[in-house]
């Protein structure tokens, strides 16, 4: 048995208000950031992923990215957890897996940088440090053997709003 985790790094948010009106905790996304994280989830659908459950962190921005990607994936289930709250050890992820994951489900993890590459990283080598870049709304697919929710996986691909442009270039950009 196996099965997926999807890593998506919130898009593109706005500033925080210069005025004091909204803090960084509900930054909100942008038009763009919103438009881009529609694209590069549309590519997951078009590659025909299955995602069952989406976990998010509680800010805004990944809400937001969070309740995008699960209105194009037909995904029910959306899950706000603080393991991805900007600073959380990527270590902690295996038992919210662990904790709320049948056997064979696959799910979506939606976050923040450096935790978003921090916790990529972690899953394919057990080691915390940031060894790939994840882009705003980059969109990561790491497979796992087994039933167990601890790596080490294997990275199969990771795709940036560019690439997903490419693959559909009668969208907006």
């Amino acid at each position: 048995m196996s099965w997926k985790l999807y890593f998506l790094r919130h898009g593109i948010a706005g500033n925080s208000a210069e005025d004091g009106s909204y803090s960084d905790e509900l930054r909100p996304l942008t038009d763009v950031g919103r438009h881009r994280t529609a694209l590069v989830v549309r590519s997951l659908k078009q590659m025909e992923a299955e995602v069952d459950v989406i976990f998010h962190s509680p800010l805004l921005r990944a809400q937001q990215t969070a309740e995008i990607a699960a209105h194009e994936l037909g995904v029910d289930t959306l899950i706000e957890t603080r393991n991805l709250y900007p600073g959380s050890h990527p270590e902690e992820l295996e038992d919210l897996l662990a904790e709320n994951l049948k056997p064979g489900q696959n799910a979506m993890l939606v976050g923040h940088q450096p935790n978003m590459s921090a916790s990529l990283s972690w899953m394919i080598s057990g080691h915390n440090g940031s060894m790939l870049d994840m882009r705003k709304a980059g969109l990561a697919c790491v497979r796992f053997a087994g039933e167990t929710y601890r790596g080490p996986g294997v990275l199969e691909w990771l795709i940036t709003p560019k690439w997903a442009h490419i693959v559909h270039p009668d969208e907006k950009w």
